[in-house]
């Protein structure tokens, strides 16, 4: 069922809902692929505090620094075996993670063009690539403003969102292939780790 009306927490974000009959579609569309874009009628707009808007990043990269650990200590085999999902090995699906959260910070620093970068061929250069960008990300939300709009281009052609619809969505998608990782991992018969992103404002 679509809903409009506003939900706010105590954290201090504040999210506007305003979701049209397609908002389940456009929602769950959105989860799976980082490029799609639902502007126009179906949209939601988001109001975030600069300091919330950095605990999210901060919570998004705690989740990170929880994963690297088991993610590095893959042997190569295992972590290019296919083992089913939307990328079909944990190197692969990271790969794709990792490539994301870099293209959406080069369109947050003002490169609406930025496409995917070459995907390494092993997890500790993935583990460089990211811990360089998170470098980089933390320099840019010094001076982020939530409420402004960024314009770029994906594969469906141009869209404009706001700095803070843009974390929700790269935080969200990343929780989305995290889940997805647990089950890869699951099926090498390897036990997952277990971090949830409430964990970390419990901290």
């Amino acid at each position: 069922m679509c809903f409009s009306g506003a939900l706010a927490r105590p954290s201090g974000v504040y999210l506007a809902l305003e979701v049209s009959r397609r908002c389940v579609f456009s929602l769950l569309a959105d989860a799976v692929d980082p490029e799609l874009d639902f502007e126009g009628g179906d949209t939601y707009a988001v109001s975030m505090e600069k300091a919330e808007l950095k605990r999210i990043v901060d919570a998004n990269d705690w989740l990170w620094e929880s994963w690297w650990p088991a993610l590095t200590e893959l042997s190569p085999e295992q972590a290019r075996q296919e083992v089913g999902g939307s990328f079909a090995s944990v190197l692969a699906t990271t790969a794709h993670m990792v490539g994301a959260e870099m293209v959406w910070l080069e369109r947050l620093k003002g490169h609406p063009e930025a496409t995917f970068p070459p995907a390494p061929t092993t997890m500790q250069a993935l583990l460089e690539n990211w811990s360089r960008m998170a470098t980089e990300r933390q320099a840019w939300l010094a001076s982020a403003d939530p409420a402004a709009r960024v314009s770029y281009q994906f594969t469906g052609g141009t869209a404009t969102n706001s700095v803070a619809e843009i974390v929700l969505h790269f935080t969200g998608h990343a929780h989305f292939h995290r889940g997805q990782l647990a089950s890869q991992f699951r099926l090498l018969g390897l036990k997952p780790p277990s971090v949830h992103f409430i964990g970390f404002f419990r901290l």
